[in-house]
């Protein structure tokens, strides 16, 4: 009955409810309020929700991950970043994978990161991120960062350059096999 009453609602009504409904503890109540912000969420409205991320249930953070990162609601990134050290590893991959549609240069550092020391599933999570992250300035982060980590994140950076093809990077990636970084 929520959903069908949906688009007599204005929009901050409709966020309202479906935010309301992420918050329950029904799981089938979350699970409609995901479906109203898929039918009627524009990127503001997405944004705006993402607002409430750290207070949901771990499911409704998931969900709502999952459509940040389909729609690529790259003003959300800042609302992302911090659950990527959420307790339940569950959000933190989704927040991870979020990241590589959502994230922009800002992103690369905490992802690669991620992708050296988190768990099995976050490291698969935060190198596909890296792969499919865009935007300006993204190659440039990554050799930027390059010359200021080493060991396992430095490796890290250099997959997803050589993922990426970013040949224009070549020049930084040959000259650092000279590096006393024992992980090269």
């Amino acid at each position: 009955a929520a959903l069908a009453t949906a688009p007599a609602l204005s929009a901050n009504e409709q966020l309202y409810r479906a935010l309301t409904m992420l918050g329950s503890t029904n799981g089938a109540m979350r699970a409609a309020g995901i479906q109203l912000l898929r039918q009627h969420g524009d990127p503001s409205a997405l944004t705006r929700a993402a607002g409430a991320l750290a207070v949901m249930p771990a499911d409704s953070q998931i969900a709502l991950l999952g459509l940040l990162e389909d729609r690529a609601i790259t003003a959300a990134e800042r609302l992302i970043l911090p659950l990527r050290n959420a307790g339940d590893p569950a959000v933190r991959a989704a927040a991870l994978r979020a990241l590589g549609t959502a994230g922009t240069a800002e992103s690369v550092g905490p992802l690669a990161e991620a992708a050296a020391r988190g768990t099995d599933e976050e490291r698969g999570a935060a190198r596909r991120a890296l792969r499919r992250i865009s935007g300006q300035r993204v190659n440039e982060r990554m050799a930027e960062l390059l010359h200021a980590t080493a060991g396992d994140v430095r490796l890290e950076l250099l997959r997803a350059i050589g993922d990426r093809g970013v040949s224009s990077l070549a020049p930084t990636v040959f000259a650092l096999t000279d590096s006393a970084d024992e992980a090269l």
